[in-house]
């Protein structure tokens, strides 16, 4: 995500940042604030891998605390205030499932069912599948309170097949980490007028389901490094990353639904080469030298 006023977020896998696609910004209120500013983006998601969130803040003097709040699929993981006495950059790799464990960040697949008996019932989660906000707003404290208390975090049941929309990942709970809830502070705090929030918004999907829509340009690869390269329109390296090149039997591999996706990419970009064979006789010798394939960095500041 580009820097706002010094603020930024990010999302890696294995340390890799993911390239953001269809960056778009714009301005919400909040309350009463009307200069407050959203920025939004699609990445790739890998379901099986673990995943860490970054952000940055600036020093800001002239405020107490900012309190930031991450929500994932519709659900809040994580409450934390800082002091803005120095730039800083936070890192959450683990959210909290009750008072005695927490858990990594994982992405997940989806799980369906037909069986309304059975299905998740909340709208605002199925909603807000697929998606991480992280919300940044200056407060200022009121009062100290000590707490130990701790509301464990619902599981995401199935959802209802004709409830899905859209891609078919989820945050999925890994492996249970002990560490029981010890008697903390509660900070009592007021948000400060005159200073604008933030609020950074990442839709999640796998990488075929992203080119089928259109979001990710068809043709684009993710490196080692996290940055997007441009392929030859006529070479487009679509094959999945657990199976070889030479493969020829790869939807066999994959569930289902990605199978489908994979076929209509194959389709689209058939479809496109046959277009292209039309245009490939010309009326004068073709220009030699080709230039070689551009390189878009997507990846915006580094780290």
């Amino acid at each position: 995500m580009p820097n706002v006023d010094g603020f930024g977020a990010y999302i890696k896998i294995e340390d890799n940042r993911l390239d953001e696609y269809k960056i778009e910004s714009s301005s919400f209120r909040d309350n009463g604030h009307e200069d407050n500013v959203r920025v939004a983006c699609h990445i790739a998601s890998e379901a099986g891998k673990h995943f860490h969130i970054g952000i940055r803040l600036p020093k800001a003097p002239s405020v107490q605390l900012f309190r930031i709040t991450v929500d994932i699929d519709g659900t809040p993981v994580r409450t934390l205030n800082f002091a803005p006495t120095r730039t800083r950059n936070e890192v959450f790799r683990t959210y909290r499932l009750d008072s005695l464990h927490r858990t990594p960040l994982l992405f997940g697949k989806l799980k369906l069912t037909d069986d309304e008996n059975m299905a998740e019932t909340n709208e605002e989660r199925i909603t807000a599948l697929g998606t991480i906000l992280i919300r940044i707003f200056p407060v200022y404290l009121t009062d100290i309170e000590r707490v130990r208390k701790y509301e464990s975090l619902q599981p995401l049941l199935p959802v209802l097949e004709t409830k899905k929309k859209g891609a078919s990942h989820c945050l999925q709970r890994g492996d249970l980490i002990a560490r029981p809830v010890q008697r903390s502070t509660r900070i009592v705090k007021k948000r400060i007028r005159g200073h604008r929030s933030y609020e950074f918004l990442f839709h999640y999907a796998a990488h075929a389901w992203l080119q089928v829509e259109g979001i990710i340009p068809t043709g684009a690869r993710t490196s080692a490094k996290g940055r997007s390269t441009l392929t030859s329109d006529v070479a487009v390296d679509i094959t999945p990353r657990s199976v070889s090149p030479g493969d020829e039997d790869a939807e066999l591999l994959l569930d289902p639904e990605e199978a489908q996706q994979l076929r209509k990419l194959n389709e689209k970009m058939a479809d496109r080469r046959r277009h292209r064979a039309v245009k490939r006789e010309p009326l004068v010798p073709l220009m030699q030298g080709v230039p070689p394939a551009t390189v878009i960095d997507l990846t915006g500041d580094d780290d």
